[in-house]
């Protein structure tokens, strides 16, 4: 079952966020900003459609923004937050690489 499968889960959570990613450094490069917490479901649904806004435990994944840096994050099987499955992909905001 899933434990067999766990490593092309991660696999599969780490592209899907990087593609995410993709996204949201080519909304900062137009717009100048990443979606709000209000909008991210809206935003990442609209963009990823189908399971490719959740992750392969079927969560949407998240987003934290910080004035310097964002992650997109998958809370991984256990579904829960902070903990040690969590798969976290942390960027530098585009605005501090110009």
């Amino acid at each position: 079952g899933e434990p067999m499968l766990r490593p092309v889960f991660v696999w599969s959570a780490e592209r899907e966020i990087e593609e995410i990613i993709r996204g949201l450094q080519q909304m900062e490069n137009v717009a100048r900003r990443l979606p709000e917490r209000r909008e991210w479901v809206t935003w990442i649904e609209a963009r990823y459609a189908g399971d490719a806004s959740h992750d392969p435990w079927g969560n949407v994944y998240q987003l934290e923004v910080q004035e310097d840096s964002f992650a997109v994050i998958s809370y991984g099987p256990d579904w829960e937050m902070k903990t040690g499955d969590d798969i976290r992909d942390v960027r530098v905001r585009n605005w501090l690489a110009k």
